[in-house]
């Protein structure tokens, strides 16, 4: 009798106990929002959800416009402009987990342009006709289409319970075509992918 009594209380602690890991398990954030910033997949805001045990699937991006123009409509002095915009997706496959840290490996993707204009005129007098004219000094023109992606491994550690900071390292390719001046440019590099992002899991 008192060897049953041992056995069903240790079956009992058992039972609690492996409810209580997977209640644990089970509360642990699927969700973040942060900030990013990554040559391999990108960089601006993100979002990221767990889809399954071990998989977290990545998206983000970041648009940036700025214009400026100086003068009349008929006689612009300076007329400035810069578009650039990226966004990507990333796919994190964990390796090693705990509470407060996670080792994944990752792979993706992100496209990116970016558009610079910048026009400059001076006034100029001309002696002959005694007038003025505004003369071209400063002209750029420069507009390129990316497309980047890679493989690694990042770190991500848990610090508060709700904030995390991750470190990314590993390998990309990058094609990129445009002008630069107005002639056209084509580029392909391949190098080292680094990046770090800040999140606040939910």
């Amino acid at each position: 009798m008192k060897h049953f009594i041992l056995m069903l209380l240790l079956s009992f602690t058992i039972v609690t106990f492996a409810q209580e890991i997977e209640t644990a398990k089970q509360q642990q954030p699927r969700n973040s929002v942060g900030i990013r910033f990554s040559n391999i997949t990108g960089y601006g805001l993100s979002f990221s959800k767990r889809v399954f045990d071990n998989y977290t699937f990545k998206v983000g991006g970041i648009a940036f416009y700025d214009e400026y123009v100086k003068g009349y409509k008929d006689s612009i002095i300076q007329d400035n402009k810069n578009i650039i915009y990226d966004y990507g997706f990333e796919l994190q496959r964990d390796i090693y987990r705990t509470d407060k840290t996670r080792v994944y490996a990752l792979g993706g993707m992100y496209f990116s342009k970016e558009q610079d204009k910048n026009q400059e005129r001076d006034r100029v007098y001309d002696p002959i006709s005694g007038t003025y004219s505004n003369e071209l000094v400063t002209f750029t023109d420069d507009e390129f289409d990316k497309v980047a992606g890679g493989l690694g491994i990042g770190i991500e550690i848990t610090m508060h319970t709700r904030f995390a900071i991750n470190v990314d390292f590993g390998y990309k390719f990058q094609h990129s075509e445009g002008k630069e001046s107005g002639i056209p440019v084509e580029e392909n590099t391949t190098t080292v992918g680094l990046g770090i992002g800040l999140s606040y899991l939910y």
